[in-house]
């Protein structure tokens, strides 16, 4: 519906915009509590001890899918915006899926590198259903970023993973 309002506006009184659809956005400073934020919940739980949760629909154990956009990407996307993309809405993400246990691994592993002294058994989360309301797959088409702002995603989830961490291990040291 904002995207419809936007359009009217630029219509009915020349206001110029960009719309940005993000993915699933992580890196430094993200907060752990509520739901959203898988990043940040996963390493906050492993680093206090705790274990975490697969949310996973039956036929899936692997969790669902997702396109983790780091938020670097997403500043450069903004920082785009401002001078392209005039009337256009525009996917900001990487286009490539990554199953929540895919994340859960390379999340562990990275940490296990930091923290030796990492508890293995934390290696395997907890198996739980999906909860409602929870999609099976999201992952952006983002062919536009490039042609319309001339950006394109440029952090790999593993450097991402890893400089998140590198931020997380600063803040409690």
């Amino acid at each position: 519906m904002s995207e419809q309002y936007l359009y009217f506006y630029r219509h009915q009184y020349a206001l110029d915009y960009t719309v940005l659809r993000y993915a699933n956005v992580y890196g430094p400073r993200q907060i752990p509590h509520g739901e959203a934020g898988v990043v940040a919940i996963f390493m906050d739980r492993l680093l206090s001890g705790q274990e975490c949760v697969l949310y996973h629909y039956q036929d899936e154990p692997m969790g669902m899918i997702r396109d983790y956009c780091n938020v670097s990407d997403v500043v450069a996307a903004n920082l785009a915006a401002i001078d392209r993309g005039s009337g256009e809405a525009v996917n900001i993400g990487t286009g490539k899926e990554t199953h929540t246990r895919e994340l859960f691994d390379v999340i562990y592993d990275m940490l296990k590198l930091y923290k030796p002294d990492l508890d293995e058994r934390l290696g395997i989360p907890i198996s739980r259903p999906a909860r409602a309301g929870d999609l099976k797959k999201s992952c952006l088409l983002v062919d536009k970023s490039k042609t319309v702002l001339g950006v394109e995603a440029r952090v790999m989830l593993e450097e991402g993973i890893r400089n998140t961490i590198r931020w997380r291990l600063s803040q409690v040291s």
